[in-house]
Order: structure tokens, then C-alpha cells, then sequence
């Protein structure tokens, strides 16, 4: 190859390589400003919680959340964004989605009066073991009459965080993994991969059949305990009859896949200001995208230099 058409390829690889960060920073832009905020709760308490107790939100401020919901903001169930996403309909920018996991009875005893009043859908992930156990963690779980009574308003969907996946476990090199990614099994024998992936969606069914027989309601939709899943396990959630899944945290944007909708986790020290900005964040400029591209650009590079 010539000099002269050298520097010609080098020129084209710039140009398309400039290209595609414009495009990507658009990209960018464009997900930050129809970004959609599906809020995680776990807990609620009567009084004040600290930030000792990550999960736990009063019920005060849950109570505040709520009415400045029903006031500014589209708030609509899970199983809606969803179904809005995957017929690609136009989602208003101030749609907001609120989730709870795990089953706690709090969530029946202190936020479903809250609910009820403010009119707002909620979906509910419960972990079949610990309904059956009748705790999380150290916290009374739902009741199913509890569970009941809350969809018989149709403002609540029960749905599924497996049977008995929710949990961390200790692999061989001492470190502690989620069960849905560590291949041993709780008796301590190492599992093959076929294993693996077939033990994910027995559980699931599982979890499955144990809602649909209390509650008359087959479930579709499941929340991955600690955000932790792959490919396979997304394969095997398929399999086991839930075409919708939510993930990790980040925002969600009508431009998601319906299998990882992401969530952002309401913690217990947010205050009034923290929680708009959190439900409806500050729409950016073409020019504030292209410095976060840089950012972000810049911080690989010195990672991968760098070590």
C-alpha cells in the first residue's frame, strides 16, 4: 500500500470513527432525556430509619413519594411500561413505574393504605421461600391473604424473585457470589453447566406454580435477586414462562429490551429534592453529552493503559 493511500484509509478510519461518536453521544442524549425511572422499594418502617437500614423507607416519606407522584408524574404498573416498550409506543417523559422485592409485610401493613389513596399500580416481587418461611430476613414476609386482597384492588401485581435463588453463597475460592451464579449446589457438589441453568429454571417454575396455586394468577414477569443473571439464565427465565424480567440499576428508556428493564433503588436518606430529580432527571444538551462521552472515553483509556 502507497503512501498516499495510506493516509486515505487513515483519514476514512478517523472520519467514521468521529461519526460514530456523534452518533453514540445522540444515542447518549437521547436515552437521558426519555429516561424512564421504575423505582425499587424493599421495606417501610413506622418512624425514622437510618441509614443502617439500607433497604427500609419510612412510611412518611413514602407517603410524601407518592402524593408527588400522583401530582406530576405518569405513574403506571410495570406490566404497562413493559407492554408500551415492546409495541414501541411513545412513552410520555414523565412515566414513572414503582416495584417492590423480596415480600415484606410492610409492604401490606404501611404502604398499601398509601397505595390505595394515591391510586398508584405497584408490582410486588415476592421469594417463594421466604413467604413460605414467614420471614424476610429478619422482618415479618406477606401473608397470602395479604397478597389477596391487595390484587383484588387491581392496583397490585404479585410477581415473581424466584423460589429460593434470592440468596448468597460461599464458592470454592471463599468469596460470596449470588446462588443464580455460583455452580454449587447447597450441598457443596459442583454443578455442570446444563446443571446450572436447568436447577435457574426448575426454581422458577417453582416459584411459578407456588403463586399461581394461592393466587389463581400465573406470573410473567421476574425480578433477578441481586441484579445478577446471564444469557442462559435469561434463556432458562424463557423457558420458565417469563418473557419480562428487570435487571440492574440504571434508568430505564423506551429503547430497552423487555427481558432487561432496569431499576433505581428508593434508599431510606433520600430527601424531596433528591427523589424529583431521581423520578424526573434534568434534561441535558447535545453539548453536556459530548463532554460525558469524553469522560467516559478518557476513563477507558486510563483504565486500560493504565492497569
Amino acid at each position: 500500500m502507497n503512501k498516499k493511500r495510506l493516509i486515505k484509509t487513515g483519514l476514512l478510519l478517523l472520519a467514521l470513527g468521529l461519526a460514530g461518536f456523534l452518533v453514540l453521544t445522540a444515542f447518549t442524549m437521547y436515552k437521558q432525556n426519555h429516561a424512564v425511572a421504575v423505582l425499587e422499594y424493599h421495606n417501610f418502617a413506622e418512624g425514622p430509619v437510618g441509614m443502617d437500614d439500607p433497604w427500609t423507607v419510612s412510611r412518611s416519606a413514602f407517603n410524601e413519594q407518592m402524593a408527588y407522584l400522583s401530582q406530576n408524574c405518569r405513574v403506571v404498573s410495570l406490566r404497562t411500561f413493559l407492554q408500551e416498550v415492546e409495541q414501541d409506543k411513545d412513552i410520555p417523559e414523565n412515566t414513572v413505574v414503582v416495584t417492590f422485592d423480596d415480600g415484606y409485610r410492610s409492604n401490606y401493613l404501611l404502604a398499601f393504605p398509601i397505595i390505595k389513596q394515591y391510586q398508584i399500580p405497584v408490582t410486588i416481587f415476592i421469594v417463594g421461600d421466604f413467604i413460605e418461611k414467614g420471614q424476610v430476613a429478619d422482618y415479618p414476609a406477606l401473608h397470602w391473604s395479604d397478597m389477596k386482597e391487595m390484587a383484588d384492588t387491581g392496583l397490585v401485581d404479585i410477581q415473581s424473585h424466584t423460589y429460593a435463588l434470592h440468596e448468597m453463597i460461599t464458592d470454592a475460592s471463599g468469596n460470596k457470589v449470588s446462588s443464580l451464579m455460583n455452580y454449587t449446589t447447597p450441598s457443596g457438589a459442583r454443578e455442570t453447566e446444563a446443571g446450572h441453568y436447568q436447577r435457574i429454571e426448575n426454581d422458577l417454575l417453582k416459584s411459578s406454580q407456588y403463586i399461581e396455586s394461592h393466587l389463581g394468577i400465573k406470573p410473567d414477569i421476574l425480578s433477578w435477586p441481586f441484579g445478577s443473571y446471564d444469557k442462559k439464565a435469561m434463556q432458562a427465565a424463557k423457558r420458565a414462562g417469563f418473557p419480562y424480567m428487570v435487571s440492574r440499576v440504571a434508568y430505564s428508556n423506551p429503547l430497552i429490551n423487555v427481558d432487561e428493564a432496569n431499576r433505581l433503588v428508593v434508599f431510606p436518606n433520600m430527601d424531596m429534592n433528591a427523589f424529583r430529580n431521581l423520578v424526573q432527571p434534568r434534561q441535558v444538551t447535545y453539548g453536556e453529552s459530548l463532554k460525558l462521552q469524553w469522560i467516559r472515553i478518557k476513563y477507558h483509556a486510563d483504565a486500560c493503559f493504565n492497569g
